[in-house]
């Protein structure tokens, strides 16, 4: 395969892009017209476009996903529910009023020991 920088400038897009096939014919765009001459081109954009917009959703969706989780994380930190929930992994107990009583009473002696700043 020979580099893009050693064909003239002429060359079709899909030859300077290393495919064994022009994607048009060179004079594609000389109608001046919407409408190409070949359409059998146009057809094949068309379809390699429908196939981009096809994944799409997915990556949106998938990047959603993640946006939704990070802000829940942060919220979760925020909120204490992480600290409790690690309170309850750490003492190997299930999620009630006496353990919710008992991680607060650990948080104010915590919050107690720090010293205070400015």
């Amino acid at each position: 395969m020979t580099s893009a920088s050693s064909l003239p400038l002429d060359t079709p897009r899909g030859q300077r892009l290393g495919h064994a096939t022009p994607i048009c014919s060179p004079n594609y765009h000389s109608t001046g017209t919407s409408v190409p001459e070949d359409s059998a081109c146009f057809r094949s954009g068309l379809r390699r476009l429908a196939a981009r917009l096809k994944s799409f959703p997915a990556q949106v969706k998938k990047f959603h996903v993640g946006a939704y989780r990070l802000a829940m994380a942060i919220l979760n930190e925020i909120f204490d529910q992480s600290a409790y929930s690690r309170f309850l992994v750490r003492q190997r107990i299930a999620s009630s009023q006496t353990a919710y009583a008992a991680f607060l009473s650990e948080q104010e002696v915590a919050k107690a020991r720090r010293p205070r700043c400015c």
